[in-house]
């Protein structure tokens, strides 16, 4: 597909949204057992609803992106891609790919949970759902990436968004949930300002409104039963100086958990980890004659997961750590050698590691570090005289032959000001070491700042 299947940043929150509540005010009507249950589940309902949305896209795109090529699907185009066997690497703007997609295939995951369907089974409904677009739903060749993205960000996102929705609809008062689920859980909003400068860019600053939700407790396993009973998510929405309104969403999930020590001063857990990493700011550079340019500066994961340990020592003022290694099914980094034919982004895969530490002292003054160190390795890319090729016939690549050394370094201070208000401010520093083919050992670094006032609800 040229852009996906809607390439508005602004439309697809507002979009999501409104079905994504729509779904779990249906699931609210369903029986109380239903999740732990096989009374209630309705598969066909489940596919045709699924049908339904890809058709409304498709529509969607045929009357509104009639001028696009990809949206003109014809019987032949669906005969080439259920023979053809040889599936390409698109090139769609990087919030296409790595998070439109995503929501995309959290719609297929919401709807299978909220007919009753478990998570393994909405897993298969997804993936399903996403197949049927790359097949059906549009005139380009299927996808490699969209298959990925779509499929394992959209079971992340939906399952973690699917159990934060219903703690907030049981907390609102919504029957099937009231009083359901005494899981910890914990969820805040921040308002307040982004400033973001990358490389030899102008500071950009935006207003920021930055969404928070923990569930479960990564220390306290015992009574888990299943996948993602414990993650962290963050959001970031910005608004102005022409940025997406997506900037940052992250999700940090603990699957599966072993308790190591349970004592009142020290708990110590073993597990396996999963992460969802989506980061995306423009920058601009002023260029001769008063001209201005804007450029991506990306970072992404998908697919994530690897072993981990975690441990918290003290109560009331305490320190916290984890620490997880992880293969990386598939990520995405900046290239900043754009070239005609080619995205400004390479997608990869590889391997990373995470360190994220937290001091709590009394009530009042909450900080912590993250840092993450990845290595991403793309093989599909430039060929030596493929710098030629034009926007009219887009290769079928990865990006920029090499790998990518990525390190990204996250402060955090939160001061308690009352009791369910605070003064928050974060930092995230990235630097990415490019090890491409034809452009050998440079590199590029970013900073960004949010300074807020935050609600604990």
């Amino acid at each position: 597909m040229r852009r996906g299947e809607m390439t508005c940043m602004g439309f697809w929150p507002f979009a999501f949204a409104l079905w994504f509540v729509a779904a779990i005010a249906k699931a609210d009507t369903l029986p109380a057992d239903t999740l732990h249950s096989a009374k209630g589940k309705k598969m066909v309902v489940s596919a045709l609803e699924i049908s339904a949305v890809n058709a409304a896209l498709v529509a969607h795109n045929r009357i509104l992106r009639s001028d696009d090529a990809f949206s003109h699907i014809t019987f032949s185009d669906i005969r080439r891609n259920l023979t053809h066997r040889h599936w390409w690497w698109d090139q769609d703007y990087f919030h296409t790919n790595t998070i439109e997609h995503p929501l995309h295939g959290a719609l297929f995951y919401t709807i299978a949970r909220a007919n009753g369907l478990s998570a393994g089974t909405s897993s298969l409904y997804t993936l399903g759902g996403s197949w049927m677009w790359e097949m059906l739903c549009e005139a380009e060749k299927p996808s490699i990436n969209d298959m990925v993205y779509t499929t394992v960000g959209g079971i992340t996102i939906g399952e973690t968004l699917y159990r934060t929705t219903t703690r907030i609809l049981g907390a609102l008062g919504a029957k099937r949930w009231k009083g359901c689920d005494d899981t910890p859980f914990q969820t805040s909003l921040t308002a307040g300002v982004r400033t973001f400068s990358a490389t030899t860019g102008r500071r950009v600053t935006t207003a920021s409104l930055l969404w928070e939700a923990a569930y479960g407790d990564p220390l306290d396993v015992e009574e888990r039963t299943g996948l993602f009973d414990c993650f962290d998510l963050s959001a970031t929405l910005v608004f102005g100086q022409h940025q997406s309104i997506a900037s940052q969403v992250t999700i940090n999930s603990q699957l599966l958990g072993k308790q190591l020590v349970d004592e009142p001063l020290y708990k110590a857990t073993a597990g396996l980890y999963n992460h969802f990493d989506y980061r995306y700011s423009l920058t601009h550079y002023d260029l001769p004659k008063g001209q201005r340019e804007r450029k991506p500066y990306v970072y992404s994961e998908v697919g994530a997961i690897g072993p981990g340990v975690a441990y918290r020592l003290g109560d009331r003022t305490r320190w916290e750590q984890q620490f997880c290694v992880n293969a990386i099914l598939m990520g995405a980094v900046p290239t900043f050698t754009q070239h005609e034919g080619s995205r400004g982004y390479s997608f990869g895969s590889g391997y990373g590691a995470r360190l994220r530490s937290r001091a709590v002292i009394g009530q009042w003054l909450h900080v912590g570090a993250d840092v993450s160190w990845s290595q991403l390795f793309t093989w599909d890319g430039f060929y030596a005289d493929d710098h030629s090729r034009t926007m009219n016939d887009p290769p079928s690549i990865q990006g920029e032959t090499g790998n990518t050394i990525t390190l990204l370094f996250e402060p955090s201070a939160e001061v308690q000001l009352l009791p369910h208000l605070s003064l928050d401010c974060r930092g995230c520093f990235s630097h990415f070491h490019f090890n491409h083919r034809y452009h050998p050992h440079t590199s590029a670094h970013a900073d960004e700042w949010q300074l807020g006032v935050k609600y604990t609800f």
